[in-house]
């Protein structure tokens, strides 16, 4: 069992009222990503004036923000609906917050023309202005014979201030998003250099290269004991056409663009081509199961690190990628507040 201490952990727990930041991170390891990268640990809320919330919260402070944490059931960790009523259940009980993060892991579209999209990246969203957010819910809309598939449900896109923080975030020195991969990796390195928990070091750190391979999208996971990579590509010093080969990374890279997001969890590489092209709307670059139940409930930026690539192989590559992939969109959070101070997110956040 992994036990995770903040840096500063401080017992008293402001009153509800005093949290202005919603972070919500779907899954248990996303949960311990984000705990790893707090200011301070207040605790839990002693007490809420929502007695139907069963949601259990974690308090904390990042940057001088007061945050307060959701995570999904642990029996729902996928889906729009848990991810909604989450939400709704948060705004309700803590009534100052005025806009969320939702942070957690993604399965990624690899290739899209000439972006290629590794491993351990990072996707944050971002809207083309016209048609669409950052966001769109690719499997709901209107199916007519003889059409393409109509989506029809319009999600808000990410608050002035956000977006705002991005922009300072990315432009603070001549390097731009390659300085700021360089700066969460130094980030991350620094952070498990404190943790005195080995077994976190090892499981948050950043995997070997030869751990990513991306097979090609006919080739199906075989089930089996020994795991993926000796069953899936055993034959691969043989048969090159198993993977799709590609130079490996020098560092991990920042994507801003389209993310799509649905009720069911991909692990089809065909059919993660065939929604990257639908449609006339941008390509996608990953997809996710909640963002689309939070961002009409709550003004919200999605990050996400990347954890697999949506294809038979992916719960293997989960196993290996999630507590990474986890880590670097936490950092990449808490790095977007501390563009931001507590003063302006009082003063107004363009939510409206």
């Amino acid at each position: 069992m992994l036990l995770v201490e903040a840096p500063s952990i401080n017992a008293r727990c402001d009153p509800a009222q005093s949290y202005t930041v919603a972070w919500i991170c779907p899954t248990p390891t996303s949960l311990t990503a984000t705990k790893l990268i707090l200011t301070k640990l207040h605790g839990r809320p002693q007490k809420t004036n929502n007695p139907s919330d069963s949601t259990i919260y974690t308090l904390g402070e990042i940057y001088g923000h007061n945050v307060v944490i959701a995570t999904l059931p642990f029996n729902q960790q996928h889906g729009i609906a848990p991810a909604a009523e989450v939400v709704t259940n948060l705004t309700f009980t803590f009534p100052n917050v005025k806009f969320g993060l939702l942070v957690g892991t993604a399965s990624a579209v690899p290739i899209q023309g000439k972006k290629q999209v590794y491993l351990g990246d990072i996707v944050v969203m971002k809207g083309d202005g016209i048609k669409h957010c950052g966001v769109l819910q690719y499997d709901y809309g209107k199916d007519v014979q003889g059409q393409r598939f109509q989506k029809t449900h319009f999600l808000n896109g990410a608050p002035r201030i956000l977006q705002s923080g991005i922009t300072q975030l990315v432009s603070w020195d001549c390097r731009g998003t390659k300085g700021l991969a360089e700066d969460i990796e130094n980030q991350i390195r620094h952070k498990l250099r404190t943790v005195d928990d080995l077994e976190v070091q090892m499981r948050f750190s950043r995997p070997a290269p030869d751990k990513d391979r991306l097979f090609r999208a006919e080739i199906e996971h075989k089930s089996g004991s020994e795991g993926c990579g000796l069953r899936c590509d055993q034959d691969s010093i043989y048969d090159y056409g198993k993977l799709v080969h590609r130079d490996p990374p020098e560092s991990l890279s920042i994507h801003y663009g389209l993310i799509g997001s649905g009720n069911k969890l991909i692990r089809n590489a065909l059919e993660r081509d065939r929604l990257a092209q639908e449609g006339d709307d941008a390509p996608y670059l990953c997809f996710e199961t909640e963002a689309a139940g939070v961002m009409n409930k709550l003004p919200c930026l999605v990050v996400r690190g990347i954890s697999n690539y949506a294809d038979s192989h992916g719960d293997e590559d989960d196993e290996v990628w999630e507590p990474y992939a986890a880590l670097v969109a936490a950092v990449y959070g808490s790095a977007l507040l501390s563009r931001i101070t507590p003063s302006e997110i009082q003063k107004g956040c363009g939510c409206s």
